[in-house]
């Protein structure tokens, strides 16, 4: 797979999960309340490192 691709499926799979953890957090918030600014923080690091992280492991596997 070239660089180009990979960062490519990347980019898709990082909007994806971001689309999908709005999605969630939206549904939390109807259901408990506003989350706070640390919340959303935490939420997004977790998303970004678990992304960095598949990312990683398909370079790696190519």
């Amino acid at each position: 797979m070239s660089k180009l691709t990979r960062e490519l499926v990347v980019k898709a799979m990082l909007s994806s999960i971001e689309n999908y953890v709005f999605e969630v957090i939206d549904s939390v918030e109807n259901e408990v309340g506003v989350l706070t600014a640390e919340d959303h923080y935490i939420l997004n690091s977790w998303v970004r490192n678990a992304v960095e992280k598949a990312a990683t492991e398909l370079e790696a596997a190519q």
